[in-house]
């Protein structure tokens, strides 16, 4: 799914989570609700900061899932009201890693915590 960029979100939670554990990566999930415009801006500014485009590439396999999506998608992992919500996750035990970031300031963030993971990954 190519929204945002040219970041490539997957747009299935199962197949992600395949891809992720086969690539060694962690997810990064955006829950989504169905025509929300907050979430529709957070993904746009996700997709148009060239730096973060790169990162999450480095770093998670993307994907988006809707609030209505039940195919695939263990709802029983994210007990969050308020979209848009991104989480990392831990692919292979498929749990969160911390806590999510709800709302518009998401995008941000995400490129903070990017940098220090590049930080930490050139420390080692």
């Amino acid at each position: 799914m190519s929204v945002g960029g040219s970041l490539s979100w997957r747009g299935r939670y199962d197949a992600a989570l395949a891809e992720a554990r086969r690539s060694g990566k962690d997810l990064l999930l955006i829950l989504v609700r169905s025509r929300c415009d907050v979430c529709r801006e957070l993904i746009r500014q996700i997709g148009k900061d060239p730096l973060t485009v790169r990162l999450l590439s480095r770093f998670f396999v993307p994907v988006i899932v809707t609030t209505d999506q039940r195919v695939g998608y263990p709802i029983e992992l994210y007990y969050v009201r308020e979209v848009p919500a991104l989480f990392q996750v831990d692919a292979r035990r498929e749990l969160p890693r911390g806590s999510p970031c709800i709302g518009s300031g998401c995008a941000q963030t995400l490129r903070e915590s990017l940098i220090r993971m590049a930080g930490r990954q050139r420390e080692e």
